[in-house]
């Protein structure tokens, strides 16, 4: 499976880095057998609020699975 991974900062959880979060979703992807897609790693910006639909990483993951690039996106919680 091709992954895309998703990380955000949430301003609840400042502790939650965005280096810490794609770390432990290559080490679930490996796990899982996966492949990650290196072109296909997004993050939010700090600061930017996760309720805007519009904006660059949320187009990217749409882009890479229109052009089948990706099957999955994974990402982590903060709860």
């Amino acid at each position: 499976m091709r992954v895309a991974i998703l990380a955000r900062r949430s301003t609840d959880h400042q502790a939650d880095s965005i280096d810490r979060q794609i770390a432990d979703s290559r080490a679930f992807i490996k796990r899982m057998g996966w492949t990650v897609i290196e072109d296909c790693i997004f993050y939010v910006p700090e600061g930017v609020c996760g309720a805007i639909l519009d904006r660059p990483e949320l187009r990217g993951l749409v882009e890479a699975g229109r052009q089948r690039k990706i099957d999955a996106v994974v990402l982590q919680t903060t709860d």
